[in-house]
């Protein structure tokens, strides 16, 4: 496996791959072709993971912000063995419009929030 991202990701990289945080308190495993959901995947690094530690999962992982779904593509396309979908979608309880605040200047970002558009 492959996996790439900005130098800040290196703690949630170890979290993630090395101390497999995922897996702390997980109480049951995905079936062999199970599908796992990856909902604000930012680098897709949950997906990845999870690729790497189940039984040929399907994986769809949503990533609204076009910075971090461009680096879970490049991910994606370096890992082509795993089933992995990403959607440049939000995912909310409720359909509809929303405004999306975040720093488009960053090459990556935690941190935005989301606003339902008035009707």
């Amino acid at each position: 496996m492959v996996v790439e991202g900005p130098r800040r990701l290196l703690l949630t990289f170890k979290e993630v791959f090395m101390d497999e945080f995922y897996m702390n308190g997980l109480q049951r495993s995905v079936p062999k072709g199970g599908t796992v959901i990856d909902i604000g995947a930012k680098t897709g690094f949950f997906s990845l993971f999870a690729a790497s530690m189940f039984d040929l999962p399907l994986i769809f992982s949503y990533e609204l912000i076009p910075v971090n779904f461009k680096q879970q593509e490049q991910n994606r396309q370096l890992n082509t063995k795993y089933d992995i979908h990403p959607h440049q979608n939000a995912v909310a309880g409720k359909n509809g419009a929303i405004t999306l605040t975040f720093d488009p200047s960053d090459s990556f970002t935690t941190s935005a929030s989301m606003t339902r558009k008035q009707e």
